[in-house]
């Protein structure tokens, strides 16, 4: 059963463009909660941007060598969102998805949740 992952990037680190520059061959590192697994989908949020792109987890995330908490996975197929799908209109239309109320860290959705949210994008 493969789950949906909303996670975040950022816009001053180089997330962004790396975002806008990769085509959907290419594959991306990324921070993924440690449950993701390849086949899952991937919904990266930008802060100001809003749900920025999408993609498929292509590996089993590993631990960071420089931090023990965070886990890293390849992603492929990213493809933007366009336009993105800002955090007023998440809350707007996914009112369960207590994520949206602090959107700083990632997430994992279920069911009609998730559905909701890749109906967004």
């Amino acid at each position: 059963m493969s789950l949906l992952h909303i996670v975040i990037g950022g816009v001053e680190n180089g997330d962004k463009e790396q975002i806008d520059k990769a085509d959907r061959k290419r594959i991306v590192p990324w921070i993924v909660p440690k449950e993701a697994t390849p086949g899952d989908t991937v919904l990266i949020y930008l802060h100001g941007f809003g749900l920025y792109a999408s993609a498929i987890v292509s590996s089993l995330p590993e631990k960071e060598k420089t931090k023990n908490t965070r886990y890293r996975a390849e992603l492929k197929r990213v493809k933007r969102i366009a336009p993105a799908v800002p955090l007023e209109v998440i809350k707007a239309h996914v009112a369960h998805l207590d994520w949206a109320k602090y959107p700083r860290n990632y997430t994992t959705c279920r069911d009609e949740i998730a559905d909701a949210v890749e109906g967004l994008a």
